[in-house]
């Protein structure tokens, strides 16, 4: 019977053991698991700033691991308890491959991780001080538009990498006019950097991002404008011009009221031989300025049948008259450019035996003399002649 009992003993060990391997087994048995979303932190990045360095791009800013542990460990873990950092220490300008480093909970197989290493690309930090323009937004009924009487700051400095400050043309103050009145009234505005297509410009900071725009809602009148040309005629060849018939001026009642037109500043085309946009210089009455509708007026005048030419000469090439038959002319080495403008076709075929270069030394004593230039053409069609330099030096001794 004691041998019974033991015998039944070992086959009730060996049943636990086994119902204990099944639990280990089985009921709590090994999982392998992704998390995703880890974030990778950026260590020391003081370093980038003592460098002048600034961020520009990194490939990616977060990993994802998968490792292996007891189901009811699994549970336990999340994201939070894995740390991936990347040191900043030694990153240089431009292209950077950087390790990432990677802590986990000890009681876990790590079996691979989604990246390794970090691709970051750095900028020069730089700033830059722009200029800050005013833009009215929320426009009211016609025949009104406010007028800045104050901004608190015309300019501020722009931070952050070289290509993004680089495109920066100026920050905008948003200045809403529904908020305005006729008596001057101060305004807290933002401030946006924008691009030279007046869109934001991302990934720069600026030194304040508010200004106070002092404004008053002022009435603005329409007038016709008035244009005195001087010189479409003029020379060989023929142009053309065109401008706005009219102007919009604002102010205070008794200002704007107090004209019919506008007139400009004389516009002198003699010696226009480009087409294209000639700035207007409106003359304003007292207490008047231009509407936005009328800033930067321009007059587009078209040139028909124009030339322009440069042709090179050197000393040898200038007759001295005036010398007498006791002296001698000795012209240091020199380099004329002479510019000409007139008819295309007689421009194009000019060479140098068409012109003459004169230098006259009558009545100049002995010595060195700075002699200007007379240069004349045999060609008709040429209006405009002009030397550069437009003086050579001559020493004159007398025999």
């Amino acid at each position: 019977m004691l041998k019974s009992n033991r015998i039944a003993f070992i086959l009730a060990l060996i049943m636990a053991i086994s119902l204990w391997a099944y639990v280990l087994g089985e009921v709590d048995p090994v999982r392998t698991v992704t998390l995703r979303d880890i974030p990778i932190r950026l260590m020391d990045q003081t370093a980038l700033t003592e460098n002048g360095l600034v961020i520009t791009d990194m490939d990616h800013e977060e990993i994802s691991v998968t490792f292996s542990a007891k189901r009811s460990l699994v549970n336990k873990i999340d994201a939070d308890d894995f740390h991936a950092t990347a040191d900043m220490r030694d990153v240089k300008l431009g292209n950077n491959v950087v390790m990432i480093t990677l802590t986990k909970p000890s009681n876990i197989t790590l079996e691979s991780v989604s990246s390794e290493y970090l691709n970051i690309t750095t900028e020069q930090f730089v700033t830059e001080t722009k200029p800050i323009e005013v833009m009215i937004i929320n426009p009211t009924e016609e025949e009104t538009e406010p007028t800045i009487i104050n901004i608190s700051e015309d300019k501020v400095d722009v931070s952050g990498a070289s290509t993004a400050v680089n495109k920066v043309k100026t920050v905008v103050a948003e200045l809403d006019a529904s908020r305005m009145d006729t008596e001057p009234k101060s305004i807290s505005a933002t401030l946006k950097a924008v691009d030279e297509n007046g869109d934001p410009v991302e990934g720069v900071s600026l030194e304040f991002s508010n200004v106070t725009i002092t404004a008053v809602m002022q009435n603005t009148r329409t007038l016709p404008l008035n244009v005195p040309i001087i010189g479409l005629d003029s020379g060989s060849i023929s142009r053309t011009i065109s401008y706005p018939e009219t102007i919009t001026i604002k102010g205070d009642d008794e200002a704007i009221n107090s004209v019919e037109s506008i007139s400009c500043e004389s516009l002198d085309l003699s010696d226009c031989y480009e087409s294209g946009d000639y700035p207007l210089i409106p003359v304003l009455p007292e207490g008047a300025e231009l509407s936005s509708d009328s800033e930067n007026l321009s007059a587009q005048v078209t040139v028909y049948n124009a030339g322009t030419a440069t042709i090179t000469f050197d000393e040898t090439d200038i007759n001295v008259t005036g010398i007498g038959k006791d002296r001698s002319a000795n012209i240091s080495d020199a380099e004329i450019k002479v510019t000409v403008k007139g008819i295309s076709t007689v421009i194009s075929a000019l060479t140098k035996d068409n012109f003459v270069l004169t230098a006259d030394v009558t009545d100049l004593e002995d010595g060195t003399n700075y002699v200007k230039l007379a240069v004349t053409c045999n060609m008709e069609g040429v209006d405009k002649i002009s030397a550069s330099p437009e003086s050579v030096e001559i020493e004159l001794e007398t025999i």
